[in-house]
């Protein structure tokens, strides 16, 4: 079990980059462990177990057989795996929707005549944008959450609103896909779930939210999941992505090395002196070393959290590293439909610099 865990870690091509950029970072400070939010490290780790409890359910397979039962063409099949990749992204993060819904499509393309390009990168768009509903959709909410905080009241009065425009433009541009029907579906063996993997599953979804909002200790809530998973099947525990998690003590410890830099803390206070700075910067500093190192980075100028919040979630939407997230769908594709990675990567960019910009001028009206 260990060894499969070392492999994976050792395998991980993101945080070979990150390690990388960590030693150029450290030319401009250098490391200390306080620049570690080991808040943010336990939450995300309390959540990783989680989710692996809920995939050893096969929850989110469950009800996505039960939506593309009832497709009739090409277009709903698109909407549901898009209602689903938004839906579940609240709760199993942004990277395990997309790490599950993206071959379940991939898979049915070899039954089906179905798209590629377009489909995969609605079901990344709205899995993206369906993260920023909850406290634990994705790493930079939590981050946030931990660093500011940051109440339940608020959080859910900032998100909700730009949450709801979210789905209502996601759902609009499945409308992009053309209506072909469909023959017969054959989507395998039939899963069945039981009332107690629901309602465990839930119970650990309201034990993480205590700790993340810090209602019960988190090192509490911690020790519980891993209890609990470890009860389950101690196998969930070895699966979580230790890689990712390593990876997210770099980037704390790469903006750690950046703040202490004279000529970059002059520069980044210049850009967050107002909440329409600090948005737009979130925004578009997301574009260039994605939306998680960039909240983090931001985070030690500013206070006002809804613009970083709306800007760095909004900022996931755009270029291929604006998320990791975005990069999980491309690694989906080369291992599975490598031809289909230059179309996909045209129209990818495309409609989410639309979606960006879209969604862009809406977060700058909330914010006024």
């Amino acid at each position: 079990m260990l060894k499969s865990i070392f492999q994976r870690i050792f395998h991980d091509s993101i945080l070979k980059i990150t390690i990388l950029i960590f030693i150029i970072s450290c030319f401009l400070g250098h490391p200390k462990i306080s620049s570690i939010n080991f808040d943010t490290i336990m939450s995300l780790l309390m959540l990783m177990i989680s989710v692996q409890v809920v995939i050893h359910f096969h929850l989110l397979d469950y009800f996505s057989q039960i939506l593309l039962n009832h497709a009739d063409n090409n277009r709903q099949v698109v909407q549901f795996m898009t209602f689903m990749a938004f839906f579940s992204a609240m709760f199993l993060t942004n990277d395990v929707a997309i790490l599950t819904l993206v071959p379940l499509y991939l898979g049915l393309t070899k039954q089906q005549p179905l798209p590629i390009p377009l489909p995969l990168t609605l079901i990344t768009i709205a899995a993206n944008l369906g993260s920023m509903a909850t406290p634990f959709g994705n790493p930079q909410n939590l981050y946030l959450v931990a660093n500011y905080h940051w109440s339940l009241l608020s959080f859910g009065t900032t998100s909700l609103p730009i949450s709801i425009i979210s789905l209502i433009l996601v759902l609009l541009m499945t409308y992009l896909v053309k209506p072909i029907r469909l023959q017969s579906m054959k989507l395998g063996t039939t899963i069945s779930i039981g009332q107690q993997s629901i309602l465990l599953a839930l119970g650990l979804v309201i034990i993480n939210l205590l700790g993340i909002f810090s209602i019960i200790p988190l090192e509490f809530t911690l020790m519980i999941t891993i209890i609990i998973a470890g009860l389950i099947d101690i196998k969930s525990i070895a699966k979580v992505d230790y890689g990712l998690l390593i990876t997210f003590v770099f980037f704390f410890l790469i903006v750690g090395n950046l703040s202490q830099n004279t000529f970059l803390i002059r520069k980044i206070s210049q850009l967050v002196t107002s909440p329409f700075k600090v948005y737009l910067t979130g925004m578009g500093l997301s574009q260039v070393i994605s939306n998680v190192p960039s909240a983090i980075l931001l985070a030690k100028f500013t206070n006002n959290v809804p613009a970083l919040f709306l800007g760095v979630n909004i900022g996931g939407l755009g270029t291929l590293v604006a998320s990791l997230a975005n990069l999980i769908t491309l690694k989906q594709l080369m291992n599975y439909r490598r031809q289909d990675v230059k179309a996909f990567t045209k129209i990818f960019l495309l409609i989410n610099v639309i979606g960006l910009i879209i969604l862009g001028i809406i977060g700058l009206i909330i914010l006024r």
